[in-house]
């Protein structure tokens, strides 16, 4: 059977065009983690990572708690990786007996946890619990199940809700009040559907040990289901099927998938573009190459364009993959190559299917053991879970952020100064994460400087020309973005002296005292007032042009 893997943090179709992440370690992140998780230290693991509605980070495992705090087997972070330590004293005080395999959220502000699970202190839970949002235990959902007759008899791996509050729950059960073979629909309240139970059926069969792995519900409230098995409510289904709202299976989906995977189904993510990216321990789909790792299109037929890509996939089992707003892919698990590439075991893949060199690149060796999870609240948000103690050089016990790069210059146009006197022009760089960043610049022109926590570049032009700056803002992580700043110098304006030699020229609109109309409101000399980027909170430059008044 496959590890509990996870994976969540598809975005919807439309969502910003950002840069692609490049597998930077968030140092930020790893200080409050500090120690990481903590048990029995050769065996403790996270299995599943999901964001909350408050943009918050569930994680469940096997472990006592995060960097000393207890919490055991299911904790909450903050995004930047605090422990909530009260959530924490609830699920401590409680006690769950088993290991979990997910941990969701659910619409209500409750979390579902299923897996190994036995008890929760005195009170049998039968293989799925569900916790108030605070962590303690929801005693009400159980007592749904026990009257019911405790519908589970065997292992939940996955779980789903759809959009009327249900609960879809996969596993290797043959029993959820009444027999449904794998998956089960059970109320808001824990109370199982019969109505589904009796369309699913015998569910997944074919396999020794025939289990649902893992569920993705789809808008119209229908479902696709991956595990262990070739036939899925009677039907030829090489594990992976869809069923319908009410637990029907799709034989038309199934038609089309032919002999479907040739092996276990372990992770299935619908894609922004409509499309279905699957991993697991499979080597071929209907037939042809599909090494642990395959894009259909929305029909369940094989996406060849993109296949041809894929080439030698992946080496190993793919766990976890999660989509990136730009609609690249993070695919994570035991595999060390990607097409006969070294990719580590957090692989960047394009939306074609291109492995990401720099990704790679700045992750080093990558995670030293399986990565279980990736959950995406951002491009610089990344978290990810699993069995792992280090990342490349850097320790990351068995929880990790990586992000994109944080740091972004908006385009800067040319700076104007004039020799001999003083300017100031402020410059500011974007950064996602909100640290403080540090400037610095390099072929300022001489009599200028930049203050390095702020940016701004000020003083006095000694010389005239024009020069090319770079400036370099960088955060405390070591993200750093670098943009070109052409600057130019000007001589200083001078007006020419009057010709006294010449009688003067009568002009009829001059009056006395003032100075001569020139017919327009500006000298054309110009004289630079002021200097300032205004592009995304930079302030841009402007020349303005000396008034000199009208009669």
């Amino acid at each position: 059977m496959a590890v509990f893997a996870t994976a969540v943090g598809a975005l919807p179709a439309g969502a910003a065009d950002l840069p692609a992440a490049d597998g930077t370690l968030d140092a930020s992140f790893g200080s409050h983690i500090g120690s990481g998780t903590f048990a029995d230290p050769n065996h403790n693991f996270v299995t599943s990572t999901a964001l909350d509605g408050d943009g918050n980070l569930l994680v469940g495992g096997r472990f006592g708690g995060l960097n000393g705090i207890a919490s055991p087997k299911v904790a909450r972070l903050s995004p930047q990786g605090v422990v909530d330590q009260s959530f924490g004293a609830n699920v401590n005080s409680g006690g769950m007996n088993g290991q979990p395999g997910q941990v969701r959220p659910l619409a209500d502000g409750g979390v579902i946890v299923t897996g190994q699970l036995q008890q929760w202190g005195s009170t049998p839970v039968d293989y799925l619990a569900r916790l108030n949002h605070d962590g303690t235990f929801d005693s009400g959902f159980s007592s749904a199940q026990l009257r019911s007759g405790r519908p589970f008899n065997n292992v939940t791996y996955s779980v789903a809700q759809q959009s009327d509050g249900a609960i879809i729950v996969g596993g290797s059960f043959t029993k959820a009040g009444v027999a449904s073979g794998g998956l089960a629909r059970l109320s808001p309240t824990g109370a199982p559907d019969t109505v589904y139970a009796s369309n699913i059926g015998a569910g997944p069969t074919g396999m020794s040990f025939p289990s649902v792995d893992d569920i993705a519900v789809l808008p119209d409230g229908s479902a696709l289901v991956g595990g262990r098995f070739t036939a899925f409510s009677g039907v030829p289904a090489g594990a992976f099927a869809k069923v319908s709202a009410q637990g029907q299976i799709d034989s038309t989906f199934a038609t089309r998938l032919g002999s479907g995977f040739d092996g276990e189904v372990t992770v299935v993510r619908p894609l922004s573009n409509g499309k279905i990216a699957v991993g697991g321990d499979f080597t071929t789909f209907n037939g042809s190459p599909a090494p642990h790792f395959a894009i259909l299109d929305s029909d369940g037929t094989l996406d060849a364009a993109t296949m041809s890509t894929v080439g030698a996939g992946f080496n190993g089992t793919v766990e976890t993959i999660a989509e990136l707003p730009d609609g690249s892919l993070l695919v994570g698990g035991d595999a060390t190559s990607y097409d006969g590439i070294t990719s580590g075991r957090l692989a960047h893949l394009s939306p074609a299917g291109v492995l990401d060199h720099t990704f790679s690149a700045n992750a080093g060796t990558n995670f030293n053991d399986t990565v279980a999870s990736v959950t995406v609240q951002s491009i610089n948000d990344i978290y990810v879970g699993g069995f792992f103690s280090n990342y490349g050089k850097s320790a990351a016990p068995r929880l990790a952020e990586i992000t994109g790069n944080t740091v972004e210059f908006p385009k800067l146009p040319t700076a104007v100064g004039t020799v001999g006197k003083h300017m100031s022009l402020a410059i500011a760089a974007t950064n996602a994460k909100g640290y403080p960043l540090t400037y610095t610049a390099t072929g300022l022109p001489q009599g200028l400087t930049i203050d390095p926590s702020g940016g701004t570049i000020s003083g006095v032009p000694a010389t005239a020309g024009t020069a090319q700056v770079s400036i370099t803002a960088t955060d405390p992580n070591g993200e750093s973005a670098t943009a070109p700043l052409d600057w130019v110098a000007n001589e200083p304006t001078t007006a020419p002296s009057p010709d006294r030699t010449q009688p003067p020229t009568h002009n009829p609109r001059a009056k006395s005292g003032l100075l001569a109309d020139t017919g327009s409101e500006f000298s054309p000399a110009p004289v630079v007032a002021a200097v300032a980027l205004l592009a995304a909170g930079v302030l841009l430059g402007f020349t303005h042009r000396k008034h000199i008044g009208k009669a």
